[in-house]
């Protein structure tokens, strides 16, 4: 499932934290983030041990959804 197929109501339930977290810019690196799909209801451990494997970032679940936010740094 792509993430495009979200309602915009689904979409609002992204806390602002996370938010910012995917805008902050430091020294030459920026803060990116993925959304990853689950198979079932996100759950925190699974989201961030992946989010940790695959990215050396931080995941969490958008509550009650199959969504995981995994923000890490990167360079552009």
């Amino acid at each position: 499932m792509d993430i495009s197929t979200y309602t915009s109501s689904t979409l609002l339930k992204i806390p602002s934290h996370l938010l910012r977290m995917a805008m902050k810019e430091t020294q030459g690196q920026e803060n990116c983030h993925e959304y990853y799909t689950e198979t079932g209801i996100c759950e925190h451990n699974q989201c961030a041990s992946q989010c940790t494997s695959k990215r050396n970032g931080t995941g969490r679940c958008i509550v009650g959804t199959k969504i995981c936010i995994c923000n890490y740094n990167c360079k552009f």
